[in-house]
């Protein structure tokens, strides 16, 4: 919609535009490939906007903030390689299972015990796969997680961390490791602090001032991200709720759903900013 409204004033428009409509969005690497693929050149880039529905807010407000709105979020695999043999003698196997118990224990104090208690960052084990029999002492154990952080040098911290424990627990152990990063990781999505001006101006004007709040920093991921690494970007939140047609629940959620009329809202706001950076 806001293509067709942008492309029908097109002769007011002191600029040109170009709309990204990303395949494998998010954890499948869609915007690298675009990037790779020179979507910010011919003609160059200069600016980006993108924006999100949010059901936990009502539809006529808009929420976003300066700085890192959204998270860098690193995929994660661990596999740690011990000898198996049988429960009934342990003495001879390096237990897999025993080893994995050690390293998510440790890896619980990556944050709490090497981060500034001022600064954020997560990390969560959401996978764990070993073991054939009850009987048999596993010999190899594969974790996958996430490691969710705002600032660059807050990740390569934790990411650091995080293998020199596992370094540390299975050599001592007696047992190898592998960690793995993988290659679809995005870095934090930080608003640019004129283009958030400008985007709070727009919306102002959609839904009037009261209604353009600041928005938590939250540890979700995006890999618009990736796109505004390389040019001066917002990435802003509409609200879709509607609790009178019952669109409260949070996304992810079988039962989500949303108030379609928030698409209006978004479309103005864009059209608006558009307009407006045009102009300036």
């Amino acid at each position: 919609m806001a293509v067709k409204v942008l492309a029908s004033r097109r002769e007011g428009l002191a600029g040109r535009i170009k709309f990204i409509f990303q395949p494998a969005e998010e954890g499948l690497g869609g915007a690298k490939l675009m990037l790779e693929a020179g979507i910010l050149e011919n003609p160059k880039v200069d600016v980006a906007l993108a924006l999100h529905l949010w059901t936990g807010d009502g539809v006529g407000q808009i929420r976003l903030r300066k700085g890192p709105q959204l998270a860098a979020s690193d995929k994660f695999k661990i596999q740690i390689f011990g000898r198996g043999g049988h429960g009934a003698i342990p003495q001879d196997s390096i237990d897999a299972i025993v080893i994995a118990g050690q390293v998510i224990n440790a890896l619980q104090t990556v944050v709490s015990r090497n981060i500034n208690p001022l600064e954020s960052a997560v990390v969560s084990i959401g996978t764990i796969d070993g073991g054939t029999a009850m009987n048999v002492i596993a010999s190899q154990v594969t974790m996958t997680g996430t490691i969710r952080t705002f600032s660059e040098e807050v990740r390569e911290t934790v990411i650091s961390r995080v293998d020199e424990l596992i370094a540390g627990i299975t050599t001592g152990m007696g047992a190898t490791y592998s960690f793995e990063i993988n290659s679809n990781s995005v870095p934090a999505t930080v608003n640019d602090g004129d283009m958030t001006d400008l985007v709070i101006e727009a919306a102002s004007a959609v839904v009037g001032t009261d209604n353009v709040r600041t928005a938590d920093a939250i540890m979700g991921a995006e890999d618009m991200a990736l796109i505004m690494r390389e040019v001066p970007g917002c990435y802003f939140f509409v609200g879709c709720g509607n609790e009178d047609l019952g669109f409260i629940a949070p996304h992810h959620n079988d039962r989500f759903d949303f108030d379609e009329d928030a698409m209006l809202v978004g479309v103005q706001t864009i059209v608006n900013a558009v307009e407006m950076y045009l102009g300036k």
